[in-house]
Order: C-alpha cells, then sequence, then structure tokens
C-alpha cells in the first residue's frame, strides 16, 4: 500500500487473525458440496465513527455463464441474474438468487431466440434487450412478474443500440442508438436521438432528445438516481478528431488504440429529461478525462489514477480531487456519499474493499473493510455495484474452469461466479 499520495489518515480495522467460514456451493440450485475459504472480516471496536460499518457477510457460489446481474427491491440479499445457456441453444434465462437462504430459483424462460444487447433494470422488475426480427430489430421490454413483453422501438438491422443504460432507481431507460449501417429511407438524424422510456407510465415513451452530434463517435450515457437529468460524452475519432492522412489509411479503431484517449476530441451534454433541454458542458478546463458515476452530489470520474469531483452545476465550479489510487474497480452510490475501491497489489495473493464516507463532498473516514485471499483461481475478473437502499455492496468473482466437451456448440469454458455480499 505504499507509494500513496493522501491527505487523510487511512483507518485500517481489519483482524490480523483470518476467519474460515463454511461456504455452500450450489450448481443450478440442486446439487450442493461444502468447501471452505479463508477470509479476513473486521474487528469489533467501540470507536465511533462517520465512517462504514461493515455488520454482515454472506457468500454464495454460481456455477453457469451469465450476461447480467442486479440487485432485486423485495428483500435484502437478493440478486437477479440473467444465464446465456448457449449449450442448450437458449440465450435469455432469467433467475432470483437469495444469498441468505443459499438459494436459486427456477429458471424463466423470457427468450429463446437470438438476443443483442441486454440490461435488466436495477430493482429487478424489467429486462431490456434487443431482438432481430426478420429484417428489422426490435427493443423488448419484459416485465418480470407478469411476463408481458412490449416492443418499444423497431429499427433497420444494419444498425444497432450503442448505448443503453438504466437510471439509479430502475423506472427509466435510456436508449442511444448507432448511426452505422443506416438504410438509404432512413434519416441519418434519427440515430442522434436519445429515447427515454418511464416504465411507470402506460405510454412507455416519455421523450426522444436530439443530440446536435455530426460525424462518428463513441463515448458513454450516466443517468442520475431517478432518470431526470442525463450525462453524455460524446468523443470523435477518425477524420472527425483531426487525424491526418497517414492515420486515416489504417483502421479508425486501431489508430485510434496507438494514439491513447487523450488523442480523441470530446464534447460533453447534460441532457434534462423533463424539459428536454440540451446544454453543452464546457469540460476544456476540467482534468475528468473519464466519467464514472453521475450523482445527486455532481459527476465522479478518473484522470489515471486520480479520482476527480465535479459538483453542480457542471463546467462551472471547480473540480475537487478527492483521492489518487490504483484500483481494479470503483463503485459509487447514487448520493455519492459511499465510495467503495477493489484494490489488488501486485503480486500480493489477495484482493481488498476499501470503503470512503463523504459528507458534502469531502472525505471523512478511508477504511480497509475487507480482504481476501485467492483460492484455487488467481486473480480472478471482480466486478462490484452497491445493493438495495445502498445497504449493501455486492461483490462478483467470476472464475473460469475446466472446457465443456460435451457442448453441441463446442468446447466451452465453465463460468463460476462467486457472490458476496457486504451489508453496511
Amino acid at each position: 500500500m505504499s507509494g500513496r499520495n493522501r491527505r487523510i489518515r487511512k483507518k485500517e480495522i481489519i483482524s490480523a487473525g483470518a476467519v474460515c467460514l463454511s461456504v455452500i456451493l450450489l450448481s443450478g440450485g440442486c446439487e450442493e458440496q461444502e468447501t471452505a475459504k479463508t477470509i479476513v472480516i473486521p474487528e469489533v471496536t467501540e470507536e465511533t465513527t462517520k465512517g462504514i460499518e461493515l455488520k454482515n457477510i454472506q457468500e454464495f457460489t454460481y456455477e453457469g455463464e451469465f450476461t447480467d446481474i442486479t440487485w432485486t427491491e423485495d428483500t435484502a440479499g437478493n440478486l437477479c441474474v440473467i444465464k446465456d445457456e448457449k449449450n442448450r441453444g437458449i440465450l435469455g434465462i432469467f433467475q432470483r438468487i437469495d444469498i441468505y437462504q443459499k438459494a436459486v430459483s427456477e429458471e424463466v424462460v423470457f427468450e429463446e431466440s437470438m438476443i443483442g444487447y441486454v440490461k435488466i433494470a436495477p430493482g429487478g422488475k424489467y429486462i431490456a434487450y434487443e431482438h432481430p426480427v426478420d429484417e428489422n430489430r426490435e427493443l423488448i421490454l419484459y416485465e418480470v412478474e407478469t411476463g408481458e413483453k412490449e416492443a418499444v422501438m423497431v429499427w433497420n438491422i444494419g444498425s444497432s443500440i450503442y448505448r443503453m443504460e438504466w437510471c439509479g432507481d430502475g423506472t427509466k431507460l435510456f436508449v442511444w442508438t448507432d448511426m452505422e449501417g443506416l438504410g438509404e429511407d432512413q434519416n441519418a438524424e434519427e440515430d442522434r436521438l436519445v429515447y427515454c422510456f418511464d416504465m411507470e407510465r402506460e405510454e412507455k415513451e416519455v421523450s426522444q432528445i436530439r443530440l446536435p452530434i455530426t460525424g462518428r463517435m463513441c463515448g458513454g450515457m450516466f443517468p442520475n438516481e431517478d432518470g431526470t437529468r442525463v450525462f453524455i460524452e460524446e468523443k470523435y475519432y477518425g477524420e472527425d478528431a483531426g487525424w491526418g492522412e497517414e492515420e486515416m489509411e489504417s483502421n479508425e479503431m486501431e489508430a485510434m488504440a496507438v494514439n491513447g484517449e487523450e488523442e480523441v476530441k470530446g464534447r460533453y451534454w447534460l441532457l434534462n429529461v423533463e424539459t428536454g433541454e440540451v446544454q453543452e458542458v464546457d469540460f476544456t478546463h476540467m482534468n475528468i478525462k473519464k466519467p464514472v458515476k453521475y450523482t445527486n452530489l455532481g459527476l465522479f470520474g478518473t484522470n489515471g489514477d486520480k479520482l476527480w469531483l465535479a459538483r453542480e452545476p457542471l463546467g462551472q465550479v471547480s473540480e475537487k480531487r478527492l483521492l489518487e489510487e490504483a484500483y481494479e474497480d470503483i463503485c459509487i452510490c447514487d448520493k455519492g456519499d459511499h465510495i467503495f475501491l477493489i484494490e489488488k497489489e501486485e503480486g500480493a495473493d489477495y484482493f481488498q474493499v476499501t470503503g470512503i464516507f463523504l459528507e458534502d463532498g469531502e472525505i471523512q473516514e478511508y477504511q480497509v473493510l475487507y480482504k481476501e485471499i485467492y483460492g484455487d483461481f488467481e486473480q480472478p475478473y471482480i466486478n462490484a455495484f452497491i445493493g438495495m437502499d445502498d445497504h449493501e455492496l455486492v461483490l462478483c468473482s467470476v472464475e473460469y474452469g475446466e472446457y465443456n466437451e460435451d457442448s453441441e456448440y463446442g468446447e466451452e469454458e465453465q463460468w463460476r461466479m462467486n457472490v458476496k455480499v457486504l451489508e453496511y
């Protein structure tokens, strides 16, 4: 943990000893196997703190390939997952995982044919996915509780959804479509629209907000918690970014990688969903190079290992550098007062979770909450998200196992997802 530039005191609340937990592994909810894993949990301390108090740790192992996962709003420790069963010829399977009861629900097949881009809404009520039909594609909204489907968009099969994001409370879906592959009879400006679908209205499509975009672009879309505003990052590459003739002779994406992120020109937009207003945000003097999360507090973003916070109104108020830290993944809550870092030290045999508590944009506490020693799989891929009511951090470590020689589609790696819920 050396070489970190920080002006605040880091609190190590990790116990020097290790605790051996008995963990139940379930495969498809049927077969159980008991194993042991060594983790390190915080000591009980009587010290009063404004920081994040870790109250409980639950663990569950889910076997199978998945495409998306989120929390449910029904009960703490409940998750929704979409399985990808290519070997069974089924691409859309929904299941619930109860971490505390160590149980998996029966499979619900919501689509048996090919699907494209797919995302579960936070809270687990809806699934949005692309579905090809003849010469077109449809955007389908599937309601989990009723099983009802509704096609809310249809477009030429040569184009595709470029970005699809749910707002933090799962009530609104935002769709930004790609510009490529438009048919001659399609208006190119149609693909400069951001569509908003409100799940709480009978007519789900609420608005189409036109972006003044020209040329090839890449970027991101970041709705706030309730979906009333959306921050959009638009970046140009190729000829539109001012590349020279030599650069344009090679593949545009390869040239982009060679030149690096700093060579790509960008513009930033703030969409007001209620009024339809589109405001360009001047980030030319800002330090944020990669937006991470648009919260009630403002926009969090990074520049290398530095994390910055831009307060509202965006582009008019100076940024604040919060910390300089190397990490594997970062997770920020919708209110902007909790930050979690997933960290791996080079050469170390463990990963750790660091929790950061902010008050009015100022760091109050910085604590190591959890450490785990790697098991049979060295350096598994780990991602994280914040669960129900901002009281749970969900860690998903994906491990790849043996090839499945019995698969109809050839040899396929077997996935295993180890899910941990850190309750705070």
